[in-house]
C-alpha cells in the first residue's frame, strides 16, 4: 500500500540483532509518520530496514511517500502480533 503526503515525526535509534531462525544479521529503525485529514492529525508507527532508511537521505520533519505492508502473526500463546513495515520510502516531489 502506497501512502503519500506523510510527515516523518520521529525516527528511532537503530536496533539490531541476529535472527534465531535464519542466523542472519538484521538492523531496523522505528519511524512515526503523521498526516492530517478531516478528523485531525493521525499517526502510524512502522519499522524500516536501517540501511534502506540511511540510503534514502530522509530526515525527521521531511514530507514523504511510503510503501507499507502489514504482517500479523498468531503466537503460540494465542496472542496476535501486528507489525507494520515500510518497504520503500521517498521524499514527496
Amino acid at each position: 500500500m502506497k501512502i503519500e503526503n506523510l510527515q516523518v515525526k520521529r525516527v528511532g535509534e537503530v536496533r539490531s540483532g541476529t535472527s534465531k531462525t535464519t542466523g542472519n544479521a538484521w538492523a531496523i529503525r522505528d519511524i512515526l509518520l503523521g498526516w492530517n485529514d478531516g478528523a485531525g492529525e493521525n499517526y502510524i508507527g512502522a519499522t524500516i530496514d536501517a540501511g534502506l532508511f540511511e540510503d534514502s537521505g530522509i530526515c525527521q520533519g521531511d514530507s514523504v511517500q511510503a510503501e507499507i505492508t502489514f504482517h500479523t502473526r498468531l503466537l503460540p500463546s494465542g496472542a496476535v502480533a501486528n507489525e507494520i513495515r515500510i518497504l520503500n520510502i521517498n521524499l514527496n516531489l
